[in-house]
């Protein structure tokens, strides 16, 4: 059986990649993505049909049916290359596909064996289930009764709902173990519940709870007739404090127009006006006091001025006619003074004596005995004597002199009305005018300075005044202005209306707490008035308790009281309610569990029970015993079951060893693994208990084929399909369609497996060889280019 050509005109993003017509090796060789795999899957669909290819992995990445055609030569036993002839003895047929039918139909090959046998893909050469699979085989080659014992022998577990290992099922729809096992828990649980409720004596719940409700309704009652006198009561307050606010809020915004600031301006002007006016009294008497003592003291500097005029004018009259003789007559005094100390010296009256003396002697001896240096001793004592005789003349001279001078002076002097007894009285009264003038100047001076500085003073005085007076009038304008703005005269009337204010807004604040207290604040309102209206609003929400409850005084003390009582009635209802849910959903869930556990048992069916409750002690005592029933009717089947799997096990292992057929020496598996592999394994054989195939080697090692290098795994299952490919075909080959199965191999294992398909087509089988690995192509040039192996484009 051949693929002599096809044709994919379209199928999926393949487009027509024109006629293939096939040789005995042949590869299709492209990039990945190109269109290679979806050949494959295309030619799988022509030859196999989807019916057929369901159970297939790998077969739909598209959906719809290829356009196109498969042609397939049967009966050639061996064919190299196109256009040879056939053999002799072999009648050949054209089936053209998938127009003829499929080939599940015209060769009796499913498509489970073909993809096991003729197709590897994925670089994986064993073989899908191959336990199973060999039973097939051998069932459909030798017409052993494997299946149908195998048959019974898998619908005797299913007849008895239990596992290969002897326990129940756990499969759909039935799941018979957890079944089993929830019916014994459920079993236990009901027993257990059983004895609590008659413990808790569970029959009187419902009674004691109807006891508790009225108690509790009774409480309550009370309870809301207290709220009611505490919402009236809060009405009440809410109203009344309500009222002093909005009364508080009106008057305290009349009198918005009065602060704080603006009282202590006034308040400070005021006491800086009084400040000012005392300065400004202050400075009133000052500039008075100043103005007296400024006319004292130009009335003195006048007067001092007078004085001294006259005195000037004597001392101008003395300067003129005594000042001058005077000076005179102090200079001569002084020159006689010091004739005097030079006359009346001691030294100058002796060196006279002596002088005397010498010219006496002198004269005397120049008379008694005249010699030169009496003489000479003569002249000179007589110049000393003449020089003498002039100092005394001299002196006298100016005494005489001075006291004419004097009278000439003291008479001056009394002619001026000086004293004028002596020169001395002169000069002293001289003296005493000289001073009195130089007095009087300093006087006039003072005076001057004095006048000076008052007269600044006053200056500085009325500046000060005119600017406390200028002070004055702004702090009267501030006040006025202040007055005016709030149409009051006196500070003390502001300050009743601050002080006013305040008690307003503490009232305000007062009541505002009240409302806070009883009412809450809105956090999203901002503003009083806004406030204001929500507290309204609040309070107007209370309006209807108003009339409520009036000969009730709200107490906390009794609230708290009739509050614990309730919550411990509340609590015993609750603890007494939960016990009872507890206890009514355990029947619950017992009754839920129990009705879905056997929902459709035929044992509940056949006593006409559909529905099994268990609300009462004597419901869960009805549903043990049913139970009970059905555990052991479950342990009866499943020992039957048991037992006719046991006989059938006996049966089905003799048949077993007649499935070993296919393998084993001299069989057609150890023929093409030993001829493959040049004689290095003797023998393959299929161990049914291991459900594994296994080779013994030339030296009589037995390997499992797990055990094998990566070249003789493959070697070892190209020898299985060919053996099983052959034996399907009745002794005609084949092909096999191979997807890049020695991607994973290295160069020299590849070239190694290229070589063994080689020899398969030599051998008589053809090859489809799709791959995306450039390896593979340079592997095979030579033999492309020496015609053995026939090179295609996948797209083209």
């Amino acid at each position: 059986m051949f693929i002599k050509e096809f044709l994919i005109r379209r199928y999926g993003p393949l487009t027509d990649g024109g006629r293939k017509v096939l040789a005995s090796f042949n590869l299709f060789y492209n990039l990945n993505e190109e269109g290679k795999t979806l050949t494959i899957d295309a030619l799988l669909k022509m030859m196999f049909g989807p019916k057929d290819l369901r159970n297939v992995k790998g077969v739909k990445r598209v959906e719809e049916n290829p356009e196109g055609y498969v042609v397939i030569e049967t009966g050639a036993a061996n064919k190299k290359i196109e256009g040879e002839d056939e053999k002799a003895g072999k009648v050949q047929k054209e089936i053209k596909l998938p127009e003829a039918g499929f080939l599940p139909h015209l060769l009796s090959i499913s498509a489970l064996e073909f993809k096991n046998i003729f197709l590897i893909r994925d670089s994986d050469l064993a073989l899908a289930g191959e336990g199973d699979f060999y039973r097939n085989i051998t069932n459909r080659l030798t017409g052993l009764r494997s299946d149908d014992i195998k048959n019974i022998r898998e619908k005797l577990p299913e007849l008895g709902r239990i596992t290969p290992g002897g326990d129940f099922r756990n499969t759909a729809p039935d799941k018979l173990k957890d079944k089993y096992v929830k019916a014994q828990s459920l079993l236990k649980r009901i027993e257990k519940v059983l004895a609590e409720l008659e413990e808790e004596k569970f029959g009187q719940f419902e009674e004691e709870l109807a006891r508790l409700e009225e108690q509790r309704t009774k409480i309550s009652d009370t309870l809301n007739h207290y709220s009611a006198a505490y919402n009236r009561e809060r009405y009440e307050k809410g109203q009344r404090a309500l009222d002093k606010l909005q009364n508080a809020y009106v008057e305290r915004k009349k009198l918005a127009h009065f602060n704080q600031e603006e009282y202590e301006t006034w308040q400070r002007a005021g006491s800086n006006l009084e400040l000012l006016q005392d300065d400004l009294r202050r400075l009133e008497e000052e500039i008075e006091k100043n103005k007296k003592l400024l006319e004292d003291a130009d009335k003195e500097l006048k007067k001092n001025q007078q004085e001294h005029k006259k005195v000037e004018h004597a001392w101008n009259l003395v300067s003129g006619r005594i000042e001058n003789t005077l000076f005179a007559y102090t200079q001569e005094s002084s020159s006689k003074e010091g004739w005097k100390v030079l006359i009346e010296n001691p030294y100058f009256q002796g060196a006279v004596w002596v002088t005397v003396l010498i010219f006496l002697l002198s004269l005397a001896g120049a008379i008694i005995r005249p010699d030169w240096w009496l003489f000479l001793l003569l002249g000179g004592s007589f110049i000393l004597l003449s020089t003498s005789g002039w100092f005394y003349c001299r002196y006298i001279w100016q005494i005489r002199h001075l006291a004419e001078k004097e009278a000439k002076i003291c008479a001056e002097a009394e002619k001026l009305d000086l004293p004028a007894e002596n020169i001395q009285v002169v000069r002293a009264a001289i003296g005493r005018l000289n001073s009195a003038r130089e007095l009087g100047a300093d006087l006039i001076k003072d005076a001057e300075k004095k006048v000076e500085w008052l007269q600044k003073e006053e200056d500085r005085l009325k500046k000060e005044l005119e600017e406390k007076q200028k002070r004055i009038s702004e702090e009267e304008v501030r006040i006025n202005r202040i007055r005016h703005n709030v149409r009051i005269d006196k500070i003390e009337q502001y300050a009743s209306a601050l002080r006013k204010k305040q008690d307003l807004k503490n009232e305000f604040e007062k009541q505002k707490s009240i409302l806070e207290s009883h009412f809450g604040k809105d956090s999203d309102m901002s503003g009083e008035e806004a406030q204001i209206d929500f507290w309204k609003e609040q309070v107007d929400s209370l309006s209807n308790y108003a009339q409520s409850a009036i000969d009730i005084s709200y107490s906390q003390n009794t609230v708290a009281g009739l509050k614990e009582e309730l919550e411990r009635v509340n609590k015993s209802q609750n603890e007494l309610e939960e016990r009872f849910k507890e206890r009514s959903e355990d029947l619950r869930d017992i009754e839920k569990e129990l009705n879905s556990l056997f929902h459709g048992a035929k044992e509940f069916d056949e006593a006409g029970e559909d529905y099994l409750p268990c609300q009462t002690t004597v419901d869960l005592e009805m549903a043990c015993n049913k139970i009970i029933k059905w555990i052991g009717d479950r342990e009866d089947q499943r020992k039957s079951a048991l037992l006719a799997i046991e006989i059938f096990d006996q049966i089905a292992a003799e048949e077993e060893e007649k499935v070993t057929a296919l393998f084993g020496a001299d069989r057609p598996v150890s023929a093409y693994f030993g001829r493959i592999t040049g004689g290095r394994y003797r023998e393959v054989v299929f161990d049914s208990v291991d459900n594994m195939i296994k080779v013994i080697c030339a030296d009589g090692i037995k390997l499992d084929s797990s055990q094998l290098s990566g070249g003789a795994y493959d070697q070892l299952y190209i020898s299985i399909r060919l053996a099983l490919g052959e034996s399907l075909l009745e002794g005609d080959k084949g092909f096999f369609i191979l997807d890049d199965p020695f991607i994973k191999a290295d160069r020299e294992r590849l070239i190694m497996q290229l070589d063994l398909l080689s020899e398969i087509c030599a051998a008589g089988w053809q090859v489809i060889y799709f791959s995306a690995k450039s390896e593979v192509k340079e592997a095979l040039e030579n033999m492309i280019k020496e015609g053995q192996v026939k090179e295609f484009s996948v797209s083209g």
